[in-house]
């Protein structure tokens, strides 16, 4: 025990005397932060009454999530989705283990999914001799050089872009980039023959509407609709807090979600997805399971 605390504190004072990464995560931060501050001043009225209301909302939905839980199950399985209970993070990733095996897969493309990431879903996987991708810009970065995320909504904060397109250059072997769209063009060519033949897709879920029994995801770059449509099988992660009421509940914490979290006022993509494909679809995965 006390050489791995030594090792957190050696690790702390090596990052902090890192003057590169100080600089990052100031520019990073300070950005995101203003552009919050900018937005709120100009685009809402009164910032806080919605705050209070969105308080206010998260209480009520969890003073009765036992129902809402029950609620949600009931009309998701009614629209053909297949519904897991797991009560740590090893339920978790057997489930999605036992779904890859039952259907002779070894590889998972992955939007966004913090609670993925608190499983340690990624590292489970590979110990079994499977490969999961990840599909978000910033987490393929850090997925590159084997890192953890460092911020829930912006993983790879702390790297540059001169420092991104040195590690598309060495684990790539992409041409040594350092403008965004080069860079964002780079890891889409990656990308792009990974969905042209994946069969299974992970997303996370950012609200899970009780009423309706289905599940609402917001994202920025497309991965995550790629990652839950363009597959024969989508897995979804849902922590239990992310059960809520209904559809208006879930629009008022969406206003306050996005501001905070990325300082603009919607996400490009705001994917709700309400069952599987249905017969005389074209496209959506056969088979949905939400764990």
């Amino acid at each position: 025990m006390s050489s791995i605390k030594q090792q957190y504190h050696d690790i702390v004072h090596t990052k902090l005397e890192d003057a590169q990464l100080r600089k990052n995560l100031l520019s990073v931060m300070d950005t995101l932060k203003g552009n919050r501050k900018k937005l709120i001043s100009t685009r809402f009225l009164d910032w806080e009454a919605l705050r209070q209301k969105g308080k206010e909302i998260k209480q009520k939905n969890l003073s009765k999530l036992d129902n809402l839980l029950e609620t949600f199950e009931s009309n998701a399985l009614k629209n053909g989705f297949i519904i897991h209970w797991a009560k740590n993070s090893e339920e978790a990733n057997q489930i999605v283990l036992e779904v890859m095996q039952k259907n002779g897969i070894t590889k998972i493309l992955k939007g966004k999914s913090m609670a993925s990431e608190e499983t340690h879903l990624n590292a489970f996987l590979k110990q079994k001799g499977l490969e999961p991708i990840e599909t978000d810009l910033g987490e393929i970065i850090i997925q590159l050089i084997d890192e953890p995320p460092v911020h829930i909504v912006a993983p790879a904060i702390h790297k540059n872009r001169y420092q991104i397109g040195e590690i598309f250059h060495q684990k790539l072997g992409a041409p040594l980039e350092s403008e965004p769209e080069k860079l964002n063009e780079i890891a889409r060519v990656h990308l792009r023959k990974e969905f042209k033949e994946f069969r299974l897709g992970l997303s996370g879920v950012n609200f899970a509407i009780a009423n309706e029994g289905a599940i609402w995801l917001l994202e920025n770059e497309g991965n995550g609709r790629m990652s839950t449509t363009a597959c024969d099988i989508h897995i979804a992660f849902c922590g239990i807090e992310k059960v809520i009421e209904s559809f208006e509940d879930a629009s008022t914490l969406n206003a306050l979600l996005i501001p905070s979290a990325t300082g603009a006022p919607v996400t490009c993509y705001n994917n709700i997805i309400a069952s599987p494909r249905k017969e005389g679809e074209l496209d959506g995965p056969k088979e949905v399971h939400i764990i």
